[in-house]
């Protein structure tokens, strides 16, 4: 990629220096602006070592520790990862089979328009559905339909319906509640609500609420309200509506107090809703089906002993909201996949964010003790990194798909990118600066220097210590800018790349002569054999830029491999 974005540079430069030699002008001023730009973050980044890397771990853990502020201040901040990792999981857990919808939809309405008109229809339809549901042996009804206002057309109905509601015991109703900013209008106590529970130290203050009309409801009451997230995305159940001072039962709450059935014991008071989207949906009734007769035995056996939620899906009549795995989701079916989870313990545990942070943390720090080390020999960091974010990424998705934990790692694995880039981006600068890339050495004034030093060795020279390392010592005693490592002159794709490759090198631009033994004695202290060394004049200008330069010393250096190659093994070092 290197390359071919070179050979485009190149062939844009020499467009324009033929054809527009005006705007070729700035064309080179930009790129020499580059260069020395590059120069001197790569200068910068070689001079500050293994600082550089520790200055990146250390603003990524700045940055972890702030993620982690933010989510104990909103706790309930929305994470559109878990959208992600919920819509793409593998598996999840099924309907149970012990929840049934019985939907008001579209068909339901048409079929019985004929009789009783569009919808709303009279109380008295409901409320002998009511009682074919409790006939039909239910466990528990749901109404998630709201009934507030009188219908002065027909009176008995209504009086029908409050009598099925008060004899009813194993049904649930709806409440709404509407601002807050409208309490101080109300004069109805949350202590009136059943269920309600005033936290100790607060007064028992009014609350706007929207309860039904008939007084046979009012006992098994519970709030209808969603909750979602700051991005209008419904995401969590609310099991107790909480606000400052009191909380109040949810109608899912309701109605397995009406049922008489205890939701599980770990139940947090807003639970994450664990969707059922991979395999199969709630099983569906038509309400028309069920009230004039025309069940099946399958679905009449489907309704004993069930959990049902009565509600309204009929386009322009039901309630729909997005949710994090489709765009629109009926009530009902939100409702039943928060009953569902309290029943059978299937809501999803969220991987708290102490336990992100620290594995956030892990792997910050270990990408920068693993690049920083000094060892030997380096390890196959690539292969391993991509090895570690594989994994990452299997536990998050296996996690979601096969069982009620969201161990959400994406967070982790993004720092372990951003880490790995970052560091990979420091090396890349250090290394071309390292290996004299044009472009990369653009330096202000000339470097003194009579003779250079050329030392060739093979990899398995370098016993005790990393080139790298060797380089950095004598970087030490004579400048950065007078050392240059050479470990990629043979590559491609020809036959004797194997042969050629494991002989390195180093090119040292002497200030002095007392610097040279310095030097020598570096390399026979670290017992680099077999190795090379030559000397060379000095007779052009050290500028690793110029052709010329590289002209004059190319042919020095490939003597010097040719010697190396062609000694017997176990040569000393000759100078």
């Amino acid at each position: 990629m290197d390359k071919l974005l070179e050979a485009i540079i190149d062939t844009v430069r020499d467009f324009s220096k033929k054809y527009f030699p005006r705007i070729n002008r700035w064309i080179e001023e930009g790129f020499y602006l580059k260069d020395r730009v590059t120069t001197v973050a790569a200068r910068l980044l070689r001079s500050s070592g293994t600082r550089s890397i520790f200055i990146v771990a250390a603003i990524a853990s700045i940055y972890a520790l702030y993620l982690f502020l933010h989510d104990l201040q909103k706790p309930n901040a929305p994470k559109s990862s878990h959208d992600t990792i919920l819509k793409t999981r593998l598996s999840g857990p099924a309907a149970s089979k012990q929840i049934v919808i019985v939907d008001i939809d579209e068909r339901s309405i048409a079929s019985m328009s004929d009789k009783f008109g569009r919808w709303p229809w009279r109380r008295d339809v409901l409320a002998d559905g009511l009682q074919k549901m409790v006939d039909l042996g239910a466990k528990g009804v749901l109404f998630n339909i709201l009934l507030a206002e009188p219908d002065k057309q027909n009176p008995d109905a209504d009086g029908a319906m409050n009598f099925a509601a008060e004899v009813t015991k194993i049904s649930a109703y709806p409440l709404i509640r509407l601002n807050a900013q409208n309490d101080r209008d109300s004069q109805l106590r949350a202590s009136a609500l059943p269920g309600s529970i005033i936290d100790s130290g607060f007064e028992d203050k009014t609350i706007a609420v929207i309860v039904p009309l008939f007084a046979g409801m009012h006992e098994r009451l519970g709030v209808a309200n969603q909750l979602p997230d700051s991005d209008g995305i419904v995401r969590k159940y609310p099991y107790f509506w909480a606000e400052t001072g009191f909380k109040l039962p949810s109608i899912v709450q309701a109605t397995l107090f009406a049922a008489d059935v205890a939701p599980v014991s770990s139940l947090p008071d807003v639970y994450p809703l664990n969707w059922r989207n991979k395999e199969g949906s709630y099983q569906r009734i038509s309400f028309s089906d069920l009230f004039l007769g025309n069940l099946s035995e399958q679905e009449k056996t489907a309704l004993k002993n069930a959990f049902i939620v009565l509600g309204v899906s009929a386009p322009g009549v039901g309630q729909t909201k997005p949710t994090g795995i489709k765009a629109l989701t009926d009530d009902s079916e939100i409702i039943a996949t928060a009953l569902d989870d309290a029943l059978n313990d299937t809501y999803l545990r969220i991987t708290p964010a102490w336990a992100l942070l620290s594995l956030n943390l892990i792997s910050i720090w270990s990408l920068y003790i693993i690049f920083s080390a000094k060892s030997a020999k380096s390890p196959p960091l690539n292969r391993i990194f991509i090895v570690l974010q594989v994994a990452l990424g299997g536990v998050t998705i296996l996690s979601a798909s096969y069982t009620n934990y969201l161990i959400d790692l994406t967070d982790s694995m993004k720092f372990g990118l951003g880490v790995f880039a970052a560091i990979k981006l420091v090396q890349s600068l250090d290394d071309r600066w390292s290996r004299g890339r044009k472009g990369y050495r653009k330096l202000r004034g000339s470097i003194d220097g009579a003779e250079v030093l050329i030392i060739n060795y093979f990899e398995n020279s370098l016993k005790n210590i990393r080139e790298s390392e060797l380089q950095r010592r004598i970087e030490n005693l004579i400048g950065i800018e007078r050392v240059v490592r050479i470990d990629d002159l043979f590559s491609g794709e020809s036959f004797l790349k194997s042969a050629l490759s494991t002989c390195h090198g180093l090119m040292i631009c002497l200030p002095t002569s007392e610097k040279k033994s310095q030097v020598l004695a570096i390399i026979n202290d670290l017992e680099v054999s077999p190795a090379r060394i030559r000397t060379c004049i000095l007779s052009h200008p050290w500028d690793l830029d110029d052709k010329r330069f590289a002209e004059i010393l190319g042919p020095a250096v490939i003597a010097n491999i040719s010697e190396l190659y062609g000694s017997a093994a176990g040569t000393a070092i000759t100078v």
